[in-house]
């Protein structure tokens, strides 16, 4: 087998994105998603594998190896009527929230993700959505489902500070009849688009992409640092979330005997930048430039005093901002224009890494021989002195979060914040 013509090739350099795509383009199912040194990644059976008669599929749309990111934006989005270098081309901005209360308290950030789909489903506008919930016998373990009701569709609400990989979903929809919407992570949205460019049947399914904000995910050993620091048995969790009960709220566990609260900001402070994935550090992509609509938080002026949630958008197209203008009359959500400069303003700190530190962290590690990920975004130039000594805080930081006898060095990093 020829190691650079599959998958197996990025994940030996560490760019996997763990989206999970390439397990859906095999012509052969020889590649399986599992769990390995904390994240998740795809193995391939080579007995099954026909790379030798020229397929490569895998590699094709694999994510982790880079995207045109510009390029698509504006094929995807030709009536955008503005561009921003964070955010890309986009039609509006916008902040809000859902008007259902439960919703919106036990959501990350004002339900509007939740409360949209549900409204999409209710007028028959879509037959599913693809979203991330936990599993109901291992709670803090994700699992991806195409959610069809109400119901369903509130068992995914909430961040997923994991891996979450989308393997699977591809074939499902493709053995169904409909049309559904795929909420994802920006990297997630990257390998779909490339699956629809090589196969343009698959887009005739999708009624559109629903990116949320991302400023890097954690891999499983945040989420035991933090049980274990918190001397929580994972055997004993009957019921978990990263985020509920209100803005930024509490990491929730429910156990056999007790339930535990965590405020946000205390635990996430914590796993900061030891817990995150290599290839996290090279991604440009926070706002989910190529979704067709995009959710995140919103810490910033008049918002910082919510105590409940409230929801930034972001707009590509005129049939989602439709859409959301549509729920709004319905009296479903509530929603207030705003500038891309507000959304900015409360995603300073992430983009920052983003944009920045992601192409310092590529320029430095390619002059050490590593493989990169080939971007079409025009980087600016950094601040040498600072940037380089986050690069090599964060490096160093990282080093820690993969050594389980090193972890007391974050107990006491985090005493001195």
């Amino acid at each position: 087998m020829k190691l650079k013509s599959t998958v197996r090739y990025i994940v030996s350099k560490k760019l996997c994105t763990s989206c999970g795509i390439c397990e859906d383009v095999c012509p052969t199912n020889a590649i399986q998603f599992i769990q390995a040194k904390s994240i998740t990644v795809p193995i391939i059976d080579e007995e099954k594998c026909i790379n030798h008669l020229g397929c490569s599929k895998c590699l094709q749309v694999c994510s982790g190896k880079g995207i045109a990111i510009r390029e698509f934006s504006k094929k995807l989005h030709p009536v955008s009527e503005n561009f921003d270098y964070f955010a890309g081309n986009y039609l509006n901005c916008y902040a809000g929230h859902s008007t259902d209360e439960e919703i919106r308290f036990h959501s990350a950030s004002g339900g509007l993700v939740s409360q949209f789909l549900i409204f999409l489903l209710n007028n028959k506008l879509i037959d599913g959505a693809v979203i991330t919930k936990f599993k109901n016998d291992e709670p803090t373990v994700p699992e991806t489902i195409i959610a069809t009701n109400a119901k369903e569709v509130v068992s995914g609400r909430s961040s997923k500070y994991c891996p979450v990989s989308l393997n699977g979903m591809i074939t499902k929809i493709n053995s169904l009849e409909g049309k559904f919407v795929i909420v994802g992570l920006p990297c997630h949205i990257h390998g779909f688009r490339l699956y629809e460019q090589k196969y343009p049947a698959f887009r005739k399914k999708i009624f559109g992409y629903i990116s949320i904000f991302c400023s890097s995910t954690r891999t499983f050993n945040g989420t035991d640092y933090i049980l274990s620091r918190y001397k929580v048995n994972k055997e004993d969790i009957k019921s978990f979330a990263y985020r509920d009960d209100g803005c930024l709220g509490f990491m929730k566990i429910v156990t056999k005997t007790e339930q535990i609260k965590i405020p946000y900001r205390e635990y996430f402070k914590k796993i900061r930048s030891f817990f995150k994935p290599k290839r996290c550090l090279y991604c440009v992509d926070h706002f989910g430039d190529l979704a067709d609509i995009s959710f995140g938080d919103i810490q910033t002026g008049k918002y910082k005093k919510d105590k409940i949630g409230v929801n930034s958008i972001i707009t590509r197209n005129t049939k989602f901002d439709e859409l959301l203008q549509q729920a709004k009359k319905d009296e479903l959500i509530a929603l207030e224009n705003i500038p891309l400069s507000t959304i900015k303003d409360s995603q300073i700190h992430m983009l920052h890494h983003k944009k920045r530190i992601a192409a310092l962290n590529m320029r430095i590690e390619k002059r050490l021989g590593s493989k990169i990920p080939n971007y079409d975004v025009i980087f600016p130039k950094n601040n040498p002195f600072k940037d380089y000594i986050l690069y090599f805080f964060i490096k160093l930081q990282r080093q820690v979060g993969k050594r389980r006898f090193l972890w007391f060095l974050i107990d006491i990093s985090s005493k001195t914040k």
